[in-house]
């Protein structure tokens, strides 16, 4: 059955953190100083009992799995960069389906605690549950399918931009914090690159000796520190027209604040976050994006990807030096063709809002040559 979000949204029980540590969830909850909505207080007894039920499973994959997580060394990743919105979910799915390359799925990134051990019982959990298509743009869901390893670093750490949507009145402290690392607090790096690595070791240690394929796009402003830990790194970037990506970015907001948000914010505050975000994100990029060697970087268009995705594909692999795109090919086309009736959300918007993204945006019109 095709589930419906809906503002009831705010009274399921059922929460990402549930698969938190008890202590990782007992301290975001003092970092926010409990300042939580009173429609989450169901939600968050339920994460509490769960947090502490999940512990032996915790404890068990630690002692199973700890030396082998430990000693494993992943290869340099190929890393989707773009900001939120800008298509890297439909690029994930069809890359993903390259036979060599490993992804995170979604119930290892819900369950990041436990997937190498009860990572059965989480898959089933999770097929049972979960809605076919995304709330806030009809992709296909499933528990199979990648996901960005931000939301497991956020079952880790509070190093990730996810935090902000669980507590959504401090979203520009945890992005601007844990993402564009504005503090330049080393401490705050330490925390993301031990738990990114730790996340990646534990995905080497399933998925034998493959390159992973990674996407956040918190990584798009991080790609100093993952050049610090893999120098050989390849890189994909995806954009998209800065007017589409606000509306889309907005409509996220929207969709998953009363999904997994633990507060409650207002229109005005949305709009904040969404400037805020593409600003800092993309000046960041655009700052570091000379430090990646020209042969492990490639930047296409969204719309320019939907119409012609294996010719872009094609010369992305060219261009990093990735020789099996004839092997991948067919797999491709097969994902390519399961999104063929994907139709796109369709927005409007006014001309005082254009003329606002515009002024705020303007530097990225003019890096990546979209019309005013």
């Amino acid at each position: 059955m095709n589930k419906k979000y809906i503002r009831l949204d705010y009274f399921q029980l059922a929460h990402p953190l549930s698969n938190a540590s008890v202590t990782h969830w007992f301290r975001l909850l003092a970092e926010n100083k409990f300042d939580v909505s009173i429609l989450s207080i169901p939600r968050i007894l339920f994460t509490t009992l769960t947090t502490f039920f999940t512990f032996p499973f915790r404890l068990l994959e630690n002692i199973v799995y700890g030396r082998r997580i430990k000693n494993a060394v992943p290869k340099p990743p190929l890393i989707i960069l773009g900001h939120p919105r800008s298509g890297t979910t439909f690029l994930h799915y069809v890359l993903s389906k390259d036979p060599q390359l490993a992804f995170s799925s979604t119930y290892e990134v819900m369950a990041p605690h436990q997937f190498l051990t009860m990572g059965w019982l989480w898959r089933f959990l999770y097929k049972l549950a979960m809605p076919s298509t995304r709330p806030m743009d009809n992709l296909k869901m499933g528990a199979d399918l990648p996901l960005e390893e931000e939301f497991a670093l956020s079952l880790m750490c509070n190093a990730s931009m996810m935090n902000g949507f669980y507590f959504p009145k401090r979203w520009l402290f945890y992005f601007r914090k844990y993402v564009l690392f504005e503090d330049g607090d080393e401490a705050d790096i330490s925390t993301w690159k031990e738990h990114f690595l730790y996340f990646l070791k534990k995905l080497t240690v399933k998925h034998g000796n493959r390159s992973v394929l990674i996407k956040s796009p918190g990584n798009t402003a991080r790609i100093k520190q993952l050049l610090e830990l893999f120098p050989d790194a390849q890189f994909i970037h995806i954009h998209r027209n800065p007017y589409e990506v606000y509306v889309s970015f907005e409509r996220l907001f929207e969709k998953l604040i009363p999904m997994i948000g633990l507060q409650r914010i207002n229109s005005e505050e949305v709009s904040h976050c969404v400037l805020e975000c593409y600003k800092g994100m993309m000046g960041k990029y655009l700052e570091y994006r000379d430090l990646i060697p020209e042969k492990q970087l490639l930047e296409f268009r969204f719309d320019h990807f939907i119409k012609e995705p294996l010719p872009i594909l094609e010369a992305a692999y060219q261009h990093l030096g990735r020789e099996n795109f004839a092997e991948a090919r067919p797999f491709f086309e097969a994902e390519i063709q399961n999104h063929a009736n994907f139709q796109q959300n369709k927005y409007e918007m006014s001309e005082e809002l254009k003329a606002k993204i515009y002024s705020e945006w303007k530097f990225a019109f003019d890096a990546f040559g979209y019309d005013k």
